[in-house]
């Protein structure tokens, strides 16, 4: 089982953290990021929590993604999951305290081809024409 989860809301802190951490990686200067860490101070800590909150959620939406295409490159059956309590996850977790909250989950495992009465059945997707507009 992965969790996905977002920070309740985006510190200084967090952003200097984000910055040292990508010029050691990158081996750049911290001195060489200031323009971008002064941009990303600027438009996250000048915005509401909530708003910083709903945009990290959608973050989390795009590692669920890149988890269950790479779940699906490895033969891995992968369910993702809303619904569950976030309370409770976040409590067992210890989430609080480091400033997350969970917002996805994505179950990993094999599914038992036994007595999985849909495992050899056509998979049923709505047709591309029905599901996309093409644009010329």
């Amino acid at each position: 089982m992965l969790v996905f989860a977002a920070y309740t809301s985006i510190t200084q802190e967090q952003i200097a953290a984000y910055i040292s951490y990508m010029s050691r990686e990158r081996g750049i200067t911290e001195g060489g990021m200031a323009d971008f860490q002064k941009s990303l101070e600027g438009f996250l800590l000048n915005r509401p929590d909530g708003e910083n909150f709903a945009w990290a959620a959608r973050q989390a939406y795009i590692a669920l993604g890149t988890g269950i295409i790479a779940a699906a490159e490895l033969k891995i059956d992968a369910t993702p999951m809303e619904g569950f309590d976030a309370a409770r996850v976040d409590e067992l977790l210890g989430l609080k305290e480091k400033g997350l909250t969970s917002v996805v989950l994505l179950s990993l495992g094999y599914r038992d081809e036994e007595k999985d009465f849909l495992v050899n059945l056509k998979k049923i997707r709505i047709p591309k024409e029905e599901f996309a507009s093409i644009i010329d």
